[in-house]
């Protein structure tokens, strides 16, 4: 009896030790790059999205992604896309991005209107051209 309790806990404990990953993490860093930026991959064969943000030193990651690709990545910036590349292909476990290069590019507007209205001189009170308000 004690016998095949050794061998059913022997047989028991190999599932554990031989346990396997099934899916893949990708982990990532942007050089100067604003905090909180986001980062959106897109499993391109099923259009499956996931996004998540950078923190403070700009790393990030995802956990639990279907291993292969290709994947999308896209770095955003409010809704500005500053990095895009649709040629990951991830394998089982953790994924190391290269380091990905941000310009601070300065954000541009299409346009500016000001708009400002002249009050005339001779409708202001207690002043008059030309004469000297009772100085002598």
């Amino acid at each position: 009896m004690k016998r095949k309790l050794i061998c059913a806990l022997a047989l028991l404990s190999f599932g554990v030790a031989f346990a396997q990953e099934t899916s893949a993490r990708i982990v990532g860093k942007l050089k100067g790059a604003n905090t909180g930026m986001t980062v959106k991959l897109t499993h391109i064969p099923t259009n499956s999205t996931v996004e998540t943000k950078s923190n403070s030193q700009g790393n990030s990651s995802v956990e639990n992604l279907q291993p292969g690709g290709p994947y999308r990545i896209e770095v955003l910036d409010g809704a500005q896309t500053v990095y895009s590349s649709d040629s990951y292909q991830l394998s089982l476990g953790s994924n190391d991005l290269p380091v990905i290069a941000i310009d601070n590019r300065e954000k541009s507007i299409a346009g500016v209107t000001l708009t400002a209205n002249r009050r005339s001189a001779k409708k202001r009170r207690g002043y008059n051209r030309g004469t000297n308000n009772g100085i002598a």
